[in-house]
């Protein structure tokens, strides 16, 4: 199975790969030139990522972390999102956004992308990132790339778990994936920088708000949501502790820390 997100409170962003985590732009070395996540002598051209949500929601669109440079700012790049196929990799496409290359943040910032429309989904679902069909010529002095964790950053489960993220080669009869892990020529054990934003279905806000709970610690979701200025956070301690709350935005970001003590 694939390995759970980190948080699933509506709307939140699902991460596989934990906050202040050192993204890393991964190359090919020996027989291929260029990025494993982007544009290479290889042609490889989406990029997708797993994630699972207990029950179903509405996918809303993506967290990317992207870096490189661009020559041709009008050539179009995509962000989708898939059903999972018996297989174990992407299958039909639910939902999409394109954007030019131009209106890309190429820094490694959190760079928010919402879909079109809102996409149902339920269990698993892919996201990826499309840099399009580079194969034929024109892209000279494009070289974008998706970045992703160090490569081992994935558990022994996950490193290990068929379609956990997914490759998709260039081919115009099929959409042609395979497991970037088992089946790449440079297999990378780790977990895509894309993460999407999900608001699951029968969520509400405030003090009724899903928790979650771990051992003598229950949180729930800080409202209102979205907040200016203001917000709550609710918490609930079953034994005395010394307590931290850091709220984080929807990227990731940390926008405040305060230390209550004991």
């Amino acid at each position: 199975a694939a390995p759970a997100a980190l948080a699933q409170t509506a709307p939140d962003t699902l991460r596989h790969l934990p906050p202040g985590t050192d993204f890393v732009l991964h190359e090919y070395t020996g027989a291929y030139s260029g990025y494993v996540l982007g544009h290479n002598s290889r042609g490889t051209e989406e990029y997708a990522e797993r994630y699972h949500i207990d029950g179903s929601g509405r996918l809303i669109g993506v967290i990317a972390h992207i870096q490189g440079v661009v020559a041709h700012p009008n050539h179009v790049a995509g962000f989708n999102a898939y059903r999972v196929a018996a297989s174990g990799l992407p299958d039909a496409l639910i939902g999409s956004k394109q954007l030019f290359y131009g209106d890309l943040d190429l820094s490694g910032e959190p760079m928010l992308v919402r879909f079109s429309a809102p996409v149902a989904v339920a269990d698993s679902f892919f996201v990826s990132f499309n840099v399009g069909d580079y194969s034929h010529g024109g892209y000279d002095g494009d070289d974008v790339a998706l970045l992703a964790g160090p490569d081992g950053s994935r558990t022994e489960t996950g490193g290990g778990s068929f379609g956990q993220n997914a490759v998709r080669l260039h081919n115009h009869g099929v959409r042609d994936w395979a497991d970037l892990y088992t089946q790449n020529f440079t297999p990378v054990a780790t977990h895509l920088a894309l993460f999407p934003i999900v608001e699951l279905a029968n969520a509400t806000a405030g003090e009724e708000a899903p928790a979650i709970v771990s051992m003598d610690l229950t949180l729930r979701a800080a409202y209102p949501n979205p907040a200016r200025g203001a917000a709550t956070v609710a918490f609930e301690l079953a034994a005395p502790a010394d307590v931290r709350v850091d709220l984080y935005d929807v990227a990731g970001r940390l926008v405040r820390g305060t230390d209550l003590g004991a």
